[in-house]
């Protein structure tokens, strides 16, 4: 036999170069597309918690809207003042129905919409919009037809959160409210 034949045969020190360059670019190359695939689901995180935010708001407003038995909303459209029917101890509406003497408020101020009932108030949402994203106009919050008695309300709220890396997320919704409670009108 030949003694060269015999000689264990190893990768040259190119080919090691080669293979560990390979390794390193595929390695970048994943976690890149990790990185990017990061970045892109934290801005949808953003949305999806400025949309919810805006959803939950509304969810409150049409709730306690549609009982209402007295309604107001103010000439520029940020307040709303309304008083809820009187129930007995089993939670039922007194009939007829008449307003159970506690006034409740939704109203914007100061970039944040607030809800009182009596003298406590909540904060529903902080970073409220007045300008709508979509038209790039002025909005109102509450409208509704100049009539004696509202049946129905428009609510329209548009915030802005913080998201990734400090990117504004706009959450909006506009929801028709139909008052349920309103006393009938008899001639």
């Amino acid at each position: 036999m030949n003694k060269r034949s015999r000689k264990r045969r190893g990768a040259t020190l190119v080919e090691v170069l080669v293979a560990a360059s390979i390794s390193v670019l595929t390695l970048v190359a994943g976690v890149a597309c990790f990185m990017t695939g990061m970045q892109s689901w934290l801005r949808g995180e953003g949305a999806i918690s400025a949309d919810r935010s805006v959803n939950e708001t509304a969810r409150t407003v049409s709730s306690e809207l549609r009982e209402a038995v007295t309604l107001t909303v103010s000439t520029d459209g940020t307040t709303v003042t309304y008083q809820k029917p009187t129930l007995d101890s089993n939670g039922r509406y007194v009939m007829p129905l008449t307003a159970d003497g506690v006034t409740r408020r939704f109203q914007l101020t100061s970039g944040e919409f607030r809800h009182t009932v009596g003298s406590t108030t909540w904060v529903l949402a902080k970073g409220v919009q007045t300008t709508d994203p979509n038209t790039g106009s002025a909005y109102r919050v509450f409208s509704a037809a100049n009539t004696a008695i509202i049946r129905q309300v428009t609510f329209m709220l548009v915030s802005k959160q913080s998201g990734f890396q400090n990117s504004q997320m706009t959450g909006r919704i506009r929801e028709n409210i139909f008052i349920r409670n309103v006393p009938e009108v008899t001639r």
